[in-house]
């Protein structure tokens, strides 16, 4: 469980025909959303780096402090990913966002893409 969580706060990438992806990507993910409507490289990499934090830290009984903890959480890894991406790809530029879930959909995820 350990070395999950080392990953999930200083992962790991692949550089890939173009592509920087989170290291264990699926191949087949990728060529599906490359023949996606409008794809493009940005597209494709956003979709498949995104990690929602929902999948880590499942609760069925979050309160407004753990969501407190939970965004603060977000915002921190969003930091390690910029920092991570920057040393390991220092030619390159990316974005790393955080997206916030809407009404319906509570979840909170990051992605990162190349600008």
């Amino acid at each position: 469980m350990a070395v999950g969580f080392s990953l999930l706060f200083w992962p790991k990438f692949e550089a890939f025909e173009g592509y920087v992806l989170l290291e264990g990507f699926s191949l087949e993910n990728v060529r599906e959303w490359e023949t996606a409507p409008n794809s493009s490289r940005q597209l494709v990499e956003s979709h498949i780096n995104e990690i929602c934090l929902d999948d880590w830290f499942r609760s069925e009984d979050w309160t407004p402090l753990l969501d407190a903890r939970r965004v603060y959480l977000i915002h921190k890894l969003a930091d390690a990913y910029r920092l991570k991406l920057a040393r390991d790809f220092p030619d390159r530029k990316f974005v790393v966002a955080v997206f916030n879930g809407s009404q319906d959909d509570d979840s909170i995820s990051l992605s990162f893409w190349q600008v």
